[in-house]
């Protein structure tokens, strides 16, 4: 008789709790502590949320979903660079985070199943209070922009963060709904301009020391690239027939789902970079690291997607452990350029690894995107 799935996420949540407690009551500063936890749980669930509506069909959804998650964000990035990402915050950021991350990922399962959002973007129509909604959301942050930018101390610095941050969500709007697909070429580009799109905006807020002066604009900026993100990637995938679930009906292995010509061709280019740097052992290690992270990235998102919470649990504990490595490692180095380039092939190859890896998981265990959705039939057109 097999094991269900709720022991083993039990089991593995238990064993969270209690050794954040332990992480807890050994901390020097309990509070500081407890705090961070605090945020870095809300921080997740919210990032849940807004990564599983990334790649359905609700931009309302969506655009409140990221409002809320930049809020949470940004305070944890603060926090952490305030305290100088100090590896005493490691383990009581990563239990907080996975409890988020699994909270998150449920609770939206809930909002789709209610509302009937899917990952097809053809299966409904909008209707016209969501339109309706978005404008209005639209319209606030629009004005509250203009606000920000007219009292800013610093309206060319608030222009910066605000651009970068729409752009960053661009990308990662791409790059989250192209890991859900099967389709490398897309993948690929989006990974790129994603990771110069984040080191930019990362760069420029780290070295400023995250001021509540920059939330805003980041935030402002942050939505509207994140809805841009979404109908963008839609029309890319309705282009290139790229689809979440096409890999469940084939009978190839993980290994053969992984492109490995194009990760061959990464590599090519980064290798020569690397050995010609005087750093090149840190930026070896560095490519290493974002690799590890991208595959966790992969994995952890189409994770999130599908309906298997162990699952999901598992790979979120890699993915943020790794995440704050790496973060801690480019905060540490003061974000030099030199940096750039192993940190973003290094990622490519092991988002477009991690996918391949993922897909054979769900292979294995059946695990699909919209399995806990009622079907709805299409709204009639006439």
């Amino acid at each position: 008789m097999s094991t269900p799935k709720s022991f083993w996420e039990t089991v593995i949540l238990a064993c969270l709790a209690v050794t954040g407690f332990i992480s807890v009551f050994i901390a020097k500063d309990m509070t500081a502590t407890l705090i961070l936890m605090v945020l870095a749980y809300f921080s997740n669930a919210s990032y849940s949320m807004v990564s599983r509506s990334a790649v359905r069909d609700s931009i309302l959804y969506h655009a409140f979903t990221t409002l809320l998650s930049n809020l949470v964000f940004y305070m944890v990035l603060k926090q952490l660079v305030t305290d100088n990402m100090t590896l005493a915050l490691f383990i009581p950021y990563t239990v907080a985070t996975v409890y988020g991350s699994f909270t998150g990922a449920k609770a939206s399962q809930r909002v789709e199943e209610y509302f009937g959002i899917t990952t097809d973007m053809s299966k409904k129509e909008r209707t016209p209070q969501s339109i309706l909604a978005q404008k209005l959301l639209l319209g606030f942050l629009t004005v509250l922009g203009i606000i920000v930018g007219i009292y800013s101390d610093n309206m060319m610095t608030t222009l910066v963060v605000a651009s970068l941050a729409f752009g960053d969500n661009v990308t990662f709007s791409l790059l989250r709904r192209s890991r859900n697909t099967s389709n490398t070429t897309y993948h690929i580009f989006a990974s790129i301009v994603k990771s110069l799109a984040w080191y930019l905006l990362f760069q420029s807020l780290s070295l400023r020391g995250m001021p509540f002066a920059l939330f805003i604009p980041y935030s402002f900026g942050s939505v509207l690239g994140g809805i841009a993100g979404q109908e963008v990637s839609a029309w890319i995938e309705k282009k290139i027939g790229a689809t979440a679930d096409a890999h469940l009906s084939t009978n190839l292995s993980w290994y053969k789902l992984v492109s490995w010509k194009p990760i061959i061709i990464l590599m090519c280019i980064m290798i020569p970079i690397v050995l010609l740097s005087e750093q090149r052992t840190f930026l070896a290690f560095l490519a290493v690291l974002s690799a590890a992270q991208q595959v966790s990235f992969s994995i952890v998102s189409r994770s999130r997607q599908r309906n298997n919470m162990t699952y999901h649990i598992i790979a979120s504990i890699f993915s943020n452990s790794i995440w704050f490595l790496t973060f801690r490692e480019l905060q540490v180095k003061k974000w030099t350029n030199e940096l750039f380039i192993p940190y973003a092939v290094g990622g490519a190859v092991g988002s477009v690894t991690g996918v391949g890896f993922s897909m054979g998981i769900e292979k294995a265990i059946g695990a699909s995107s919209d399995s806990h959705v009622k079907q709805v039939p299409v709204a009639n057109k006439s």
